[in-house]
């Protein structure tokens, strides 16, 4: 996660283009899943995705609290929660499905 540019924006006094950065990274995100885990079951993308969206919503908050915009770092306080929250419930299933295909691609290689 390349969060460099927006870290090095805000306290440069460019807030504003920051949370640009984050925001285009936010939107980026899902794509970003898709190329580094897209081999991978669908349920591992979306444990990925959400860690990823959790950890930009918790650079962002950093961001928001050292810009004191209170009101922008609580919001992304509680993104950051829900996206956690999410990527807690999907871990469990994307380890199962990620261990299933593991177990797949060893029976095919012991019977070729």
């Amino acid at each position: 996660m390349d969060t460099r540019l927006a870290l090095f924006l805000q306290p440069a006094g460019r807030f504003d283009e920051a949370i640009d950065e984050f925001l285009w990274l936010l939107d980026r995100a899902k794509e970003w899943s898709e190329v580094m885990f897209g081999h991978q079951p669908v349920t591992v993308r979306k444990c990925q995705l959400a860690i990823r969206q959790a950890r930009l919503h918790d650079k962002m908050r950093l961001a928001c609290q050292r810009a004191k915009r209170f009101d922008l770092a609580e919001r992304h306080r509680d993104m950051r929660e829900r996206y956690d929250a999410e990527a807690e419930r999907l871990r469990p299933i994307a380890d199962r499905d990620h261990r299933a295909r593991i177990d797949e691609n060893l029976r095919r290689t012991k019977a070729a």
